[in-house]
């Protein structure tokens, strides 16, 4: 995992366990099912790299790292809705 990563990776776990919910907010974007797609955020948060690596998005095939993080994060965030 590269620093771009780790930070990234201290960020969602920063989100999951100081974010704030907006359920208290109508919100337009809806599950399949039609219920409420709520978001957890954090303000004021800033991903900060040096020069020594530079942060890409890619939009190709998922990694399984990825594929894991994503279903370790799904998991959370369903038992926080239960």
């Amino acid at each position: 995992m590269g620093k771009a990563d780790k930070i990234y990776s201290q960020l969602v776990n920063e989100i999951l366990e100081d974010g704030d919910w907006d359920k208290d907010h109508d919100v337009r974007t809806t599950w399949s099912d039609g219920t409420p797609a709520y978001t957890k955020s954090l303000i004021s948060k800033q991903l900060k790299f040096d020069n020594s690596e530079i942060p890409m998005m890619v939009y190709n095939k998922p990694t399984e790292q990825y594929k894991e993080l994503q279903r370790y994060v799904d998991k959370y965030v369903r038992k926080l809705m239960t």
